[in-house]
């Protein structure tokens, strides 16, 4: 089932990792197909990965230091009408070849600001479901 997040412009999410320049993706849409290239019967409105802002722009990556730091998506330009991958991750072992240890905290969408309004948020992951909050 998908959701529906018209209106959220941002993905916002903080990471650190045990190991200073671990390199991981962290992405929002792009679960279309399945592994065979075959389209799902209910794909995702958005339908290729859109990465955090703060990754190189020529492989998706971000290589993380041991200290918290902030990341974005930009999501103003994507169709949020009907979101089955709303936060995902990879990595490589070509890049990671002993494996990747990393930390996720605060992660939300967030909606524009309107002028004299509360910025409203809506959190993806808290404990093992999908959770809804201000």
């Amino acid at each position: 089932m998908g959701y529906d997040l018209t209106g959220y412009q941002q993905l916002v999410f903080r990471a650190r990792a045990e190991a200073a320049g671990t390199q991981i993706k962290f992405f929002v849409g792009g679960v279309s197909e399945n592994e065979k290239g075959t389209p799902l019967p209910y794909p995702s409105s958005i339908k290729a990965p859109i990465f955090a802002r703060e990754a190189d722009p020529s492989d998706g990556f971000i290589d993380l230091s041991q200290d918290w730091q902030e990341y974005h998506v930009d999501l103003s330009a994507a169709d949020m009408h009907y979101v089955i991958d709303g936060f995902g991750w990879s990595a490589e072992r070509a890049r990671t070849p002993d494996g990747a240890v990393f930390y996720l905290d605060d992660i939300h969408f967030v909606k524009t600001v309107p002028v004299g309004g509360i910025n409203h948020h809506l959190h993806v992951y808290s404990g093992e479901s999908l959770h809804c909050g201000i």
